[in-house]
């Protein structure tokens, strides 16, 4: 079944879709919530700022302020020196606390605001008792959506979650969803229906039912992936490859390198060449922490390849990665005198472009191509594929591996995983794999200092970054995203950069990126940064800070205890990558016990493979606060760590113990 039969989705919100992953209706079912809401009571001000969030009732709330308010005025709408349209009015909460209310471009509500009724304000409320920009309730209407679980979808521009909730609604409705796991592995393990499952997964009514249905789809999910991996293991045993490399120059290549490789680089180095003259094709894994060195670990074999003949490809996750890793090749082999031709490719070049390209892969006018998944589709040939390098972050799972298996002579290739995984985790994932690790960081890399801090350091961390600014580097402060409300995330980080550019005046160069912007500005605003042009970037988004900026050496990251261990370690791995100090700054806004001690973590250790073992203890199956970090291996629903004994259970009975 099509997206545009579905009510409500017509040519636009498809292409909106579209951007999201989702091309059919199984997709969109398979759009799970990032995470659920539970409304929490309207407060006053003063409990509010000094009420303690239980660890329970942590995973449930978005971050946002919950005051039950009266308003005094009525909202009036002013036109600022700028041009903006500012609606403002004046509130008070039960202990007579004065609140001034703020809107953009929202005049309409001077006729709907009353002054005689009790309202829920929910956002963020600043110091000085300022709402930008909330969302309000009547009290009857909230009282009815306290009622049940609410869920959170990650978004697109032009795409909010009520439109998402709504879909997914009259998805439900259409979609058969029949069972597929075998009745006795049901019966036995009490797993809830399938169709029940979906329905329950995106609207639970509490807790214990989402994680009944989390469980059923989990399951579901790993009987999928090890009977591909089982098929596949059974594929492999047979497989003789044809791409055969055998060279020992490579060894002279790597003295041609602007810089010096670890041992632990040079071995990997000679694991890879080992497998591409073993006649069978190569499927490895390659581990290694946030800037030991694997892009370049992963190139050098290539100029092997290259020698022999044959062509390499690239992926990468985002563009912004690929156009990075095309500037990084092009160094990598400025001292060659026998230069690959290296081109990439990208979904934003115009049509002719794309296919000049694709014309000239076939033709073998290319030796190394970088771009996005996009370089296995169907529409591309290659004349000789014969090594391919996933890039940490993709999304590359058992599926593809198989479509390389399938489509004829079966390239080499190297996968790069995200983070650490534990050992015992990565043998029942990488079955079929064989595994290196760059246990050793580059010389002079020095460990970026971290430090966990209250909201109350909040201006001595801004000192330590007009500082670091004062010495020619630059600054990150990452906000996590307000996925219900796009327009109140995009007004967040707006306001949030007027109080920076207040505190820093004008010697300071900001910008920021947001859930509202097109790939096309994101782009932009990430190239003004990683040029020198952007003293601070401020961003609610992950993965394009993925980009690398040697001159940025802090990272500021506010409501850190909203993240995951594993991000939080991505994102310190960012700065400090051109030689200078890198500093990170966590910001634990809403601190339990639970929060302070995951921090601690990270201020206690810079060792990725120590922090995926933390990770893995700390947290449980169904943990619904949604920190999964198992994106590489396309599951969806499952997390590798929380979920890692009913991963075994499922593989010691599809693959046999």
């Amino acid at each position: 079944m099509k997206l545009n039969q579905i009510k409500g989705i017509g040519p636009q919100k498809e292409k909106l879709l579209n951007k999201l992953d989702i091309e059919t209706v199984e997709d969109l079912i398979e759009y799970y919530p990032r995470r659920y809401i539970r409304y929490p009571e309207g407060k006053t001000v003063l409990k509010n700022r000094f009420d303690t969030v239980s660890d329970d009732d942590e995973v449930f709330l978005d971050g946002l302020d919950t005051i039950e308010v009266k308003f005094k005025t009525i909202p009036k709408t002013i036109k600022t020196r700028s041009g903006k349209n500012i609606t403002e009015a004046k509130a008070v909460d039960a202990d007579g606390t004065l609140i001034t209310v703020k809107w953009f471009n929202s005049p309409f509500l001077s006729r709907v605001i009353s002054t005689s009724r009790l309202y829920i304000l929910r956002g963020r409320l600043s110091d000085d008792n300022t709402f930008m920009h909330p969302d309000y309730y009547t009290i009857q209407d909230y009282a009815l959506m306290q009622k049940s679980l609410r869920p959170v979808y990650p978004l697109t521009a032009g795409v909010t979650n009520n439109f998402m909730i709504n879909s997914v609604t009259n998805a439900l409705e259409c979609a058969l969803l029949e069972e597929n796991l075998p009745g006795e592995i049901v019966s036995k393990k009490g797993l809830m229906p399938r169709k029940e499952a979906y329905y329950k997964i995106h609207f639970p009514k509490s807790e214990e039912e989402y994680k009944s249905a989390r469980k059923r789809i989990v399951y579901e999910e790993f009987y999928d992936f090890f009977s591909k991996l089982k098929r596949l293991k059974n594929k492999k045993e047979h497989i003789d490859n044809s791409f055969f490399v055998s060279d020992d120059s490579y060894k002279s290549d790597i003295d041609k390198l602007p810089f010096t490789l670890t041992k632990a680089q040079m071995r990997v180095i000679d694991e890879i060449m080992a497998d591409m003259s073993s006649g069978k094709a190569m499927r490895r894994l390659l581990q290694g922490d946030v800037g030991c060195g694997k892009t370049i670990t992963s190139f050098v074999p290539m100029l092997s390849v290259c020698r022999a003949g044959f062509q390499c490809a690239m992926l990468a996750p985002t563009e912004v990665l690929v156009k990075q890793h095309y500037a990084n090749i092009l160094k990598f082999i400025s001292n060659y005198e026998e230069k690959p031709r290296v081109a990439f490719l990208c979904g934003s070049m115009k049509a002719s472009e794309k296919r000049a390209i694709k014309k000239a892969i076939a033709d073998h006018d290319y030796d190394i191509v970088v771009g996005t998944h996009s370089l296995l589709e169907d529409d591309i040939t290659w004349d000789s594929l014969a090594y391919v390098v996933i890039d940490e972050q993709h999304r590359f799972g058992v599926k593809q591996r198989e479509k390389l298996i399938a489509s004829g002579k079966v390239p080499h290739v190297l996968s790069m995983s995200a983070t650490p995984i534990p050992r015992s985790i990565t043998l029942m994932l990488y079955g079929d794999m064989n595994m290196s690790v760059i246990d050793e960081m580059p010389k002079g890399r020095l460990r970026v200092k971290t430090a966990v801090v209250g909201c109350e350091y909040r201006m001595r961390s801004y000192k330590m970054i007009a500082d670091e600014i004062a010495k020619g580097h630059q600054a990150m402060i990452i906000c996590p995203m307000i996925e219900e409300n796009e327009e109140f995330e995009a007004n967040d980080v707006r306001t949030y950069v007027d109080e920076l550019r207040n505190v820093f005046k004008s010697a300071i160069r900001i910008d920021a990126m947001h859930g509202r912007m097109k790939a096309d500005e994101k782009e932009a605003v990430m190239k003004e940064f990683a040029d020198g042009h952007i003293d601070i970037l401020v961003s609610t988004t992950v993965i394009e800070v993925g980009v690398d900026v040697p001159n940025a050496t802090v990272i500021m990251i506010e409501d850190a205890q909203r993240f995951g261990l594993a991000t939080l370690h991505q994102l310190r791995g960012r700065v400090g990558r051109g030689g200078a100090q890198g500093y990170c700054i966590l910001v634990n806004t809403k601190p339990t016990d639970k929060s302070r001690d995951r921090l601690q973590i990270l201020y206690d250790s810079n060792d990725g493979f120590v922090i995926a073992n933390e990770d893995l203890k700390s947290r449980g199956p169904g943990d619904i606060f949604g920190i999964r970090q198992s994106g590489e291996m396309s599951f969806k629903l499952a997390d590798i760590y929380a979920d890692a004994a009913v991963m075994k259970e499922v593989k010691d009975m599809v693959m046999g113990v």
